[in-house]
Order: C-alpha cells, then sequence, then structure tokens
C-alpha cells in the first residue's frame, strides 16, 4: 500500500500518511475498525495509560477476540452511524468523512498538542541540555489528559536520554511513564523544511487536538541566520523563510498555532514576529542569548484545558524568570508577543524611518549616535548579530521625531503583552540594524530583501548601510591629544567639540606595562561622564585579581561585556580542557570566557557561568558552561602584546609577543576567588581612550600613565 501523494510505502490499513500527512481515501473495512475499535475500548477499560494518545499506524496490525462481526459489508450507512456512535462514546476520536469512505484521526482526547522541534546539537552531546528539558516535562506532572506533548529529535552526535538514537529522527510522545517511540525516520537534516514539515503532518495526522503550540529547540542566530545547529551538518541552519515554508507545506497551513516558541538565542525579533505571525498567534522567544539551561519545561503543569497562548506565554516566561532568579543568574530576557499587532508595527515602523532616510545626510550623526546608544544583542568577540532593541531605539531619537517615534513605541507596547528582563534597554522586541559587523551587511541585506517586510525600513537600512560603509566622513587625528591622570583616580580627557558632536562611543583601556616594555591588557570599560568637552572615569578598583586556595594572587584581564538595572558583567579570558574525541588519551585546551558579575546582591562580585570564546557557527552560543563540572579553570595572569608603536602610536590590532613571561592559576573555579581590586601599586600602569565615529571607525588619544 502506498501513500497517492507522495509514494511512501505504508503498512497495509493504514488512514494517514506519516511522511506528508495525507488522509487516504480508500474504502475501510468496517470489521477492522470495530476491532480497532474493541481494542481500545479494552485498553481504557483495564486503565492502561487512557491519557496516552496512540499511533494510528498500530492499529493496522491489531489481533483481536472480538468475532462478532459479519465479514459481509452487510450495510455501509448503518455500519458508519453504529461506529459514529461508538466513537462519540468512548470519546477522543476524530471522524471524517470524506468521498471515498471512512478515515479515522486519533486523539484520545487531548484539548491541546505541543510539539517540540528539538535540534539536539552540541547542547545535548556535550551537556546533555535536551535531556535535562525531557526530565523537567516528565516530572512536571502536567495534565496528559488534556496535553498531549510530542518531540522530534535529531541533529546530535549522542544523546544521553537512552530511548533516543543519534541515527535516526525520533517522534516521541512524553507519558506518565516517561518518552514512548512512536515513528523512527531516516536519519535527515533537521535543517530542511521537509524535516520539520514531517513532523507536523506526523502530529496534526495523529494527534488532532482543539489547539497547538510549536516549539523549536536549539541554538539560535536571529533573523538573518535562522535557527537550529545539526552537528551532522552545521552549515544548514532552518531559516526564518524554511520555517514558514515547512509550515505551509504543512496539515497546519489552514490551522494556525495558538503559540509558536523560540527556546533558542536572538529569535525575538519583529522580522521573525512577521514571519511567524502567518502561522500563529503569539510569539515567545528572547532577544539576547538565551542561558544554556533555556526554558524551564515544568511550565507545563500550569496549562489547563482552557489555557489561551497568552495564557501559556506568560507561564513560560514566568518559569523562566523565576529559575533564573533562583540561580541568580543576569542577563535575562524573554517576551511574549501578540503576532496580530504586527502588521501595525511594520506600519509605524515605515513611517518613521522614512523620514530618517529623507533627513540622513542631515542627521547621519544623531541616527549613527542613537543606534551605537541602544541595547544591542548578540555581541561576540568576532562581531555582532546587529540586532537592537527597537523600542530602545526609537525613545533615543532626538525630540524632532517625537510624533512618529510614540507611534511607533506605542504601536510596541501593544505587540509585547508581557516581557521580563533585568537588562537596560530591554522592551521585548529587537529589528537587524546594521552597525557593527560591517563585513556581514551585503549578505545580510540580501537575506532582509527575502522577508518582504516594512519596505521603507529596509531602503533605509540600505541607505545607510551605504553611507556607514563609503568613504569616510570623518578623519579625526586624537593620536596626538594625551588624557591626563590625577593622584585622586580620575582619568581624563578634553575633546574637540566636532568629535564631541559627532561620536558615537567612547571606551578606555588599562594596560600594565611589562618589563620587558611591552603591554599587558587589564581592564576594558565603558564607565565614562561627558560634559562639555571632557570625558572623564576613575581608575578605583580597576584591577581584578585571582587568589588560589594557597593563597596565590594574580591580576587578570577584564572587559565589560553589559550593563544591566542592577548589575555589570565582565568577561575574564581563561582556558578549560576537554578530551579529543578523536583521541581520547589526548585534551583540547579550549579557550573561554568566564563571566564575572558584580551586582546589588553581589557588591564583590560572582563567577556565573563560562562560555566558548570562539563559536565557528552563525549562531550565538547558547552554552553556559556548568562550572560545577569544570575541574579546572587556567587563568592567564600575564599575557605580553605589542599595543604600541615606537611613536607611541596606540595599534588597532594588537601584536602578541612571545617568549615573554607568563603567570598562571590554575583550580577549580569553586577554590578561585576573583574581585576587584585597586591596580597594583608596584605596577606600572597606562589609559587609553578609545573614540569611535558614526561609521564606527575607532581612533585612539595617546596613552597616558596612570597616577597612582
Amino acid at each position: 500500500m502506498y501513500c497517492p501523494k507522495c509514494g511512501k510505502e505504508l503498512a497495509e490499513g493504514s488512514f494517514s500518511c506519516f511522511e506528508c500527512g495525507e488522509v487516504l481515501n480508500e474504502q475501510t473495512d468496517v470489521r477492522s475498525i470495530e476491532m480497532e475499535k474493541q481494542e481500545v475500548f479494552n485498553k481504557s477499560i483495564n486503565e492502561i495509560s487512557p491519557n496516552r494518545a496512540n499511533n494510528i499506524s498500530e492499529f493496522s496490525g491489531f489481533r483481536s477476540n472480538y468475532n462478532n462481526v459479519s465479514t459481509k459489508k452487510k450495510s455501509n450507512h448503518l455500519g458508519l452511524l453504529l461506529i459514529m456512535i461508538f466513537l462519540f462514546l468512548v470519546g477522543g476520536f476524530g471522524i471524517f468523512i470524506l468521498a471515498g469512505g471512512l478515515n479515522i484521526i486519533t486523539g484520545m482526547g487531548a484539548k491541546k498538542t505541543i510539539m517540540v522541534y528539538m535540534v539536539g546539537s552540541d547542547l545535548e552531546s556535550k551537556h546533555g541540555a535536551a535531556s535535562l528539558d525531557i526530565a523537567e516535562m516528565l516530572n512536571s506532572n502536567y495534565d496528559m489528559d488534556n496535553v498531549n506533548v510530542l518531540l522530534y529529535t535529531g541533529g546530535a552526535k549522542s544523546w544521553q536520554t537512552p530511548q533516543i538514537s543519534s541515527e535516526d529522527n525520533g517522534l516521541f510522545l512524553v507519558t506518565k511513564d516517561g518518552i514512548e517511540k512512536l515513528e523512527s525516520f531516516e536519519r535527515s537534516k533537521m535543517g530542511l523544511s521537509s524535516s520539520l514539515t514531517r513532523f507536523l503532518n506526523y502530529a496534526y495526522s495523529h494527534y488532532r487536538a482543539e489547539s497547538y503550540g510549536l516549539v523549536f529547540w536549539d541554538h539560535g542566530g536571529g533573523p538573518i541566520y535562522g535557527y537550529g545547529l545539526d552537528e551532522f551538518s552545521k552549515t544548514d541552519m532552518l531559516t526564518i523563510s524554511e520555517i514558514t515554508t515547512a509550515i505551509r507545506d504543512s496539515s497546519f497551513a489552514d490551522t494556525k498555532f495558538e503559540f509558536i516558541g523560540f527556546d533558542a538565542c536572538l529569535m525575538s525579533s519583529i522580522e521573525v514576529a512577521n514571519e511567524m505571525s502567518k502561522y500563529a498567534k503569539y510569539m515567545i522567544s528572547s532577544e539576547e542569548s538565551e542561558p544554556g539551561f533555556g526554558w524551564d519545561y515544568t511550565f507545563l503543569n500550569t496549562i489547563t484545558a482552557s489555557s489561551k497562548g497568552e495564557d501559556i506565554g506568560k507561564s513560560i516566561i514566568d518559569s523562566f524568570e523565576s529559575y533564573y532568579k533562583q540561580i541568580l543568574f543576569n542577563g535575562i530576557t524573554i517576551s511574549l508577543v501578540d503576532l496580530s499587532k504586527v502588521s501595525k508595527v511594520e506600519k509605524e515602523m515605515n513611517i518613521l524611518f522614512s523620514k530618517l532616510d529623507t533627513n540622513l545626510s542631515k542627521d547621519f550623526y544623531y541616527i549613527s549616535r542613537t543606534r551605537s546608544s541602544s541595547k544591542e544583542f548578540g555581541k561576540t568577540s568576532k562581531g555582532s548579530y546587529d540586532l537592537v532593541d527597537l523600542y530602545d531605539f526609537a525613545d533615543k531619537l532626538p525630540k524632532e521625531y517625537n510624533t512618529e517615534k510614540e507611534s511607533l513605541k506605542n504601536a510596541i507596547n501593544d505587540l509585547v503583552l508581557y516581557t521580563k528582563s533585568d537588562m537596560t534597554g530591554a522592551y521585548g522586541i529587537t529589528s537587524y540594524f546594521p552597525y557593527t559587523s560591517k563585513d556581514k551587511i551585503n549578505k545580510s541585506l540580501l537575506v532582509y530583501s527575502t522577508f518582504g517586510f516594512a519596505s521603507n525600513y529596509l531602503q533605509f537600512i540600505k541607505n545607510y548601510s551605504k553611507k556607514l560603509t563609503g568613504n569616510t566622513i570623518d578623519n579625526w587625528d586624537v593620536k596626538n591629544i594625551t588624557p591626563s591622570s590625577s593622584k585622586d583616580g580620575l582619568l581624563e580627557v578634553e575633546l574637540p567639540s566636532n568629535i564631541i558632536q559627532g561620536y558615537s562611543k567612547i571606551t578606555y583601556r588599562i594596560f600594565e606595562k611589562s618589563r620587558s616594555g611591552n603591554y599587558i591588557p587589564r581592564f576594558q570599560g565603558s564607565d565614562i561622564v561627558v560634559k562639555d568637552n571632557k570625558v572623564t572615569t576613575t581608575v578605583a578598583r580597576k584591577g581584578i585579581t585571582a587568589t588560589d586556595k594557597q593563597g596565590n594572587i594574580i591580576y587578570l584581564m577584564a572587559f565589560e561585556a553589559d550593563r544591566g538595572n542592577d548589575y555589570t558583567k565582565y568577561l575574564i579570558p581563561g582556558n578549560i580542557e576537554e578530551k579529543d574525541e578523536s583521541d581520547p588519551l589526548k585534551v583540547k585546551t579550549i579557550p573561554v570566557f568566564v563571566h564575572f558579575v558584580v551586582s546589588d546582591k553581589y557588591p564583590n562580585g560572582k563567577i556565573e557561568g563560562v562560555t566558548l570564546t570562539e563559536p565557528d557557527v552563525d549562531v550565538a552560543s547558547k552554552t553556559i558552561i556548568d562550572i560545577t563540572k569544570l575541574k579546572e579553570v587556567q587563568f592567564m595572569g600575564t599575557v605580553e602584546y605589542k599595543i604600541f608603536d615606537a611613536s607611541g602610536n596606540y595599534l588597532s590590532k594588537w601584536e602578541p609577543v612571545t617568549g615573554g613571561k607568563i603567570e598562571m592559576i590554575e583550580e577549580n573555579l569553586s577554590d578561585i576567588l576573583i574581585e576587584f581590586k585597586d591596580l597594583d601599586i608596584a605596577k606600572e600602569y597606562y589609559g587609553v581612550f578609545e573614540i569611535q565615529d558614526s561609521q564606527g571607525n575607532s581612533y585612539s588619544t595617546k596613552p597616558v600613565k596612570i597616577n597612582k
């Protein structure tokens, strides 16, 4: 027996195709239906998982002792009537009478079906993150009578859940007894739209419900790069258009999901929301890179038969926030958006950015400074995803744009129904706005052009990008400007008026001079005050140290990564060791950043986690390595660079110096005390200000010796 739509070979007696979801029109044997009904009835009266929906392909091979049905089809009409009455009494089936006969869709009475498309990736193979979330689902005690939870797995080289294999794509039902494997498919790329379509069709055909939710679990790369990092095909991610193609080609083309959720990084963008609005009522997602543990799936126990997408979204957000507050993690964002409001935001974006485009030549400085100072998400050591909070950008525009920006802000407030974040400037929705990663703009704009979204905004970012990457507008010369350093710890520089008016960003760095005449970077920050033409900061407590359990102390390097409402996060470079997959006897040294957070609750600072320094793919690093499992972390106290040329001019690309003295502490993180102190009075330090112009070009002052 073969599916007439896709040609897939099926078991005899199947009522639908598990590959493409086609409901079959062949005349059905009434006797076999009666046998199947009796088997279901027997199971239910024996109290065998009455809440568990059954795979339709299981029904095709039932054995039964039910022998009281005539083998002749005496009266199709009478048989159909009896079947319909029985099924309504037993409950849990949807019945569809088509021209070719009778077709049955299972569902066992569940009101909701939630589908989790789980691309395991390195999150599972290295950290077991997917298995942890599956365990949360199993332990959440949710209402299995009213909620089906289906998993579609793939994309990881190994799984820590024994029932899941890396050799196939598996389809599972979450039950009170564990996860039940419903189907096994030949392994295919999770980045193919057809893989997602297969999952959706199966769920629609076999677990019909009153409403549906769809969750995407894995890494995310925002609207430009998409979602999902299959370890077997790292370059093939599901783009946003491929996600909508998969839904369009599935049985859900005309059935809107109650919600679509992204348990992944950087997916709460207006562009993603626009695409999802075609197929869902609500979207739940994060503006920023998610912590490695992702969502807290105990939210499932809050879902009732009457829960709407808005209710479920709020539960997801509340459990997410509660979990990370409990483990004292800073830097979270998660939002619920009403997708019916996207078109209003699109309209207001077109109005505002049309005006900005008209004034681009006149206001380029102000636009760039606003863009630079607005909350940006997905910054990495390699650059940025160039995602900026849309509300924060509009809010910071000059008063000339008050009418247009207030209209956009109001539309965003209507769009974002519920959001939780401890980050300054995070209002729930981002947009792609090129600025930081100039080398990726052309490729990104090509992708953006395929969205068919906000044509005036698209034209604006195209024109803005031309000026951003075009001939240098400013050619500032600050290399001969020397800052001042006072004994009370102030570091200050006076800049020309045109620079004060035109800069987009100002930061500063502190270097330690080594005995060999080279330099060691110690601190980078943005805590400055600009008044008149003077830029001022303080060097007090800008030395960060590590002390091991033997009392050995070394000074470290620290770079400011983020500022929130009540915290500042710093990245400290280090190394960890990991077994080499190709040779278990070897170990690999992997560069990492240790996240160190100073907050109102922890004024002396707290180690929050560890992330990889150099992700090798176009997705944000969702992984926060579990620091309790790290045996040792190497902190490099002394790494020397050539940072200034012979004339004392700052080099934009530091040259590492080999053969210099290396200071290192190698210790379990739990045995290391990290804290901020004043700079070492016995060492010689220099300070430099870096000024960024409206095109993102950087200029550095002369270094000044810091008085202590």
